[in-house]
């Protein structure tokens, strides 16, 4: 072959027929790597483990999907928060930080791993991106309790209150606003704001939507009687936690049974009921409440 065939066959393979070959290799790679990752989402319930090397292949084959980082995440959800953080993080990068979902659900996995600093940061760029979130705000307001932050809680629940309640009326989701009174009741509390934080516990009762709940605030309200204090009330609010805990079998209200009865034994104990708190004072102990065991 001579010279100038030699050249023209260069410069059609490197000019024309390689990029096409890549372009139609990238776009078969990205074919395949859609392909895995609806099927991974059919085999998390059956496979999890399955799934998620079905994902990291599907990463390999495109690391430039946002959406397979993001299932990837979600596959990680409260398993391997650290990875399900990295992998928010690259969809967060890939997105151009425009998802709002995505900062939320990062700022999630940071409050279970207790970096509530940046978990504050995550649901504050959330809320910059879609402001008429009421979740978020409750979400951010959990935080802001961890951090001790009490005036900021009151000011984010009070504002998921005002959301929620717009969405509710508008027939938009279901609001259940017992959680924005209880958390915010709680934030009063630590305050010392008793009057405020009684306000609340007792809507928060009043919107309660399951024994569950009912039996954690009357435990909640009956506490901040017994700091007032207001015995009587206090051992009435204190008997009902524990009634409803002992009547439906709720298992997952063990701590709150257990507060129950050691607040109920504070109460008896100040009325002189001596017998009484010291019945009250061994179940507490008995469901691990140390202090208890020496009152």
């Amino acid at each position: 072959m001579d010279t100038p065939r030699r050249w023209a066959l260069f410069i059609t393979m490197v000019f024309i027929v390689i990029p096409v070959a890549s372009i139609f290799g990238e776009a078969s790679s990205r074919e395949e790597a859609k392909r895995l990752q609806e099927e991974s989402q059919e085999l998390w319930s059956k496979d999890h483990e399955k799934a998620i090397r079905m994902l990291d292949r599907a990463i390999e084959l495109d690391p430039t999907s946002a959406e397979a980082y993001t299932r990837r995440a979600y596959g990680h959800w409260r398993i391997d928060d650290a990875q399900s953080i990295r992998d928010f993080t690259e969809a967060i990068r890939l997105t151009n930080e425009r998802d709002s979902q995505l900062f939320f659900s990062r700022g999630d996995a940071y409050f279970r791993l207790g970096h509530y600093q940046l978990a504050v940061a995550d649901f504050s760029r959330s809320l910059l991106l879609t402001p008429g979130d009421y979740s978020i705000y409750q979400s951010r307001a959990a935080a802001y309790h961890m951090l001790g932050l009490y005036e900021l809680v009151i000011s984010d629940y009070s504002r998921a209150m005002e959301l929620g309640r717009h969405h509710r009326d508008k027939g938009y989701d279901r609001y259940e606003p017992w959680n924005d009174f209880f958390g915010r009741a709680s934030a009063f509390e630590q305050l010392h704001q008793y009057d405020k934080a009684l306000e609340d516990f007792t809507e928060a009762l009043r919107t309660s939507l399951s024994p569950e709940i009912t039996a954690m605030v009357y435990g909640a309200r009956g506490r901040v009687f017994t700091l007032i204090p207001d015995y009587d009330q206090a051992i009435a609010d204190l008997s009902e936690s524990i009634g409803l805990v002992r009547t439906h079998s709720l298992k997952e209200s063990l701590f709150p049974l257990a507060s129950s009865y050691y607040f109920r034994g504070i109460a008896h104990k100040r009325k002189g009921l001596a017998d009484k708190a010291v019945a009250d004072f061994v179940e507490a102990c008995r469901f691990g409440i140390v202090k208890a065991c020496t009152e």
